[in-house]
């Protein structure tokens, strides 16, 4: 398999080679086509929406029973309730 994609890869650069007048101004207008993309670079490909929602990491102390877990997580929501108004 490696040596017929090896026999095949040689063959197009061979004749890349052989028609370089050819291959060089498409291969500068490939690249040069690709540089027309650089106002996109860093765009997502879905427009951002708000959910409404947002993560929360919350880290108890090493060894915390998970009780006392729980409450604190009840306490943290209460007081996040209590700050952003409802809908």
């Amino acid at each position: 398999m490696f040596e017929r994609l090896h026999g095949a890869y040689r063959s197009v650069l061979t004749n890349a080679v052989r028609r370089r007048v050819i291959f060089i101004p498409a291969f500068l207008l490939v690249c040069l086509s690709a540089g027309l993309l650089v106002p996109w670079l860093g765009e997502d490909f879905f427009p951002t929406t708000d959910s409404g929602q947002f993560i929360l990491h919350l880290r108890a102390k090493s060894g915390t029973r998970i009780e006392e877990t729980s409450r604190l997580c009840d306490r943290v929501e209460d007081l996040i309730r209590r700050t952003v108004p409802a809908h």
